[in-house]
């Protein structure tokens, strides 16, 4: 009798087992994709705010200084009249060092009480070249000696119709760089920002800031995501640097053609992943032994009715 009910049980066992175990696998792949798309999502989203919010607070600067142009100080280069504009508008010149304001000849002053010659400048040779507002790439200030961004507008001459010379707001980098690193991802993901030849800008470990060394088209893991981010794509990548797999949404600022990622730990963000395969694992194991005793006690029944029934 024992072994008639083995042969009935171990079939329908197996089947039970094979068939819960699917769905148990089917179920769990379900909601790591799930679970992998919110993630995704997540970094995407603040890839992309982090990189709105770049870009509006560049369009300010650019702005700001665009309007000091168009102020009477600024069409006559008088830079006694600017700190005058400057003391008197204190919130909107409050991230900018200082302020020059440059003749055609790159003969500039400036609000530090300072003077000299940008001639040689890019940036002074393209704002005046081509009429529009020039933000520089992220440089060592030589006076200063911090990384800083340039913006230079040229002066438009209401009277004369022509450039008469430009304005230049100096801007230390770290504000730029407070703002991407106040986002994190989990515990350990940060966010970092590179401009289109790969230099870092913006990231938590200051040493990789402008430094050749740490350029990341040369850092294994990162050239793919590097190489996209400097030609102002936008995308959702898995990779592994330094033996830890992560995920990096990245995205382009309009208004310099710089890249800001997002950056996650997979085995961080997909953590509650370990958890559903456990609790999934122990469901199923305790439907088994549920299973199992019911088909027992099922069996036990009907051929213990077989059994008085041939008696």
């Amino acid at each position: 009798m024992k072994s008639l009910k083995l042969k009935i049980l171990l079939p329908i066992l197996l089947t039970a087992i094979v068939g819960l175990s699917a769905m148990g696998l089917i179920g769990f792949s379900q909601a790591k994709a799930i679970i992998e798309d919110d993630v995704r999502t997540i970094a995407k989203t603040k890839a992309d705010m982090l990189a709105s919010m770049a870009n509006e607070q560049l369009h300010r600067w650019s702005d700001t200084i665009k309007f000091t142009t168009a102020t009477d100080s600024g069409q006559t280069l008088n830079v006694n009249g600017i700190k005058a504009l400057i003391s008197e508008n204190p919130s909107i010149f409050e991230d900018f060092s200082f302020l020059m304001v440059a003749d055609l000849d790159g003969n500039y002053e400036g609000t530090h009480d300072k003077s000299g010659n940008i001639a040689d400048r890019a940036y002074f040779k393209e704002a005046v070249a081509r009429g529009y507002t020039v933000i520089s790439e992220p440089v060592i200030s030589k006076s200063m000696g911090v990384p800083i961004i340039v913006i230079a507008a040229p002066i438009e001459s209401v009277s004369e119709n022509r450039i008469v010379g430009i304005i230049v707001g100096i801007v230390e980098l770290s504000h730029m760089t407070n703002l991407i690193n106040e986002e994190s991802f989990g515990e350990r993901g940060y966010a970092y920002m590179i401009n289109k030849e790969g230099i870092v800008i913006a990231h938590p470990n200051e040493e990789y800031i402008l430094n050749e060394d740490h350029n990341f088209f040369n850092k294994p893991g990162l050239e793919t995501i590097t190489k996209n981010m400097t030609l102002g794509a936008e995308d959702v990548e898995t990779y592994v640097l330094d033996g830890d797999s992560k995920i990096a949404a990245y995205m382009p600022i309009e208004a310099t053609g710089w890249s800001i990622a997002m950056t996650a730990y997979e085995d961080e963000v997909l953590q509650a992943l370990t958890g559903l395969g456990l609790a999934m694992m122990l469901v199923t194991l305790v439907i088994i032994v549920i299973l199992t005793t019911i088909i027992i006690v099922l069996i036990s029944a009907l051929l213990n009715l077989l059994y008085k029934s041939h008696r």
